[in-house]
């Protein structure tokens, strides 16, 4: 389970802050194609929701508070 919380949290962080540097056309181009139908700021909403759960899937465990929780979470996005 920690695996899963580890690769979700790192390709949630990789393509949260693409969203967050990119261009529209620049992420359409990439492949993307969606974010040519929807406005900047709901791409950029995505991108900042990505990193906040990237963050939210690492963060307790390094602090060493509900770490059960983590797995649990990664399983719960997994899904």
């Amino acid at each position: 389970m920690w695996v899963v919380a580890v690769v979700l949290a790192v390709v949630l962080l990789a393509t949260g802050t693409m969203k967050l540097a990119r261009t529209n056309e620049q992420l359409a181009a990439s492949g993307l194609g969606w974010t040519a139908d929807v406005s900047t700021v709901t791409v950029k909403l995505i991108g900042a929701a990505e990193v906040l759960v990237a963050i939210g899937l690492t963060l307790p465990a390094v602090l060493g508070v509900a770490e059960i929780l983590v797995p649990l979470a990664a399983l719960g996005l997994y899904c």
